[in-house]
């Protein structure tokens, strides 16, 4: 095994198989989200694979520009399940 110093090197295994390691930075803990708009328009999400075809999915479109970094490539979101079948939940 090289130094690591230089943030990259190569382990020789006892198969004679090579293995590369790279350093990397770990990721910090984003800013929390805040000051999304309330979605209005809702899409159905028409998977028709079993129990999907009796209760598709809604999805929705969020703007998150400024909110989160170029380089993100997920955003990890609470859902809530709403009961509404009754005018009082309503």
């Amino acid at each position: 095994m090289t130094n690591l110093a230089a943030g990259r090197s190569t382990l020789s295994l006892n198969d004679g198989s090579r293995r590369q390691i790279t350093l990397t930075a770990l990721p910090e803990t984003p800013n929390r989200i805040t000051g999304v708009s309330t979605p209005t328009t809702f899409n159905i999400d028409s998977n028709w694979f079993f129990e999907d075809l009796m209760f598709p999915g809604l999805t929705v479109s969020l703007d998150l520009t400024n909110q989160i970094e170029d380089s993100a490539d997920r955003v990890k979101l609470a859902r809530i399940i709403l009961d509404s079948r009754d005018e009082a939940t309503q």
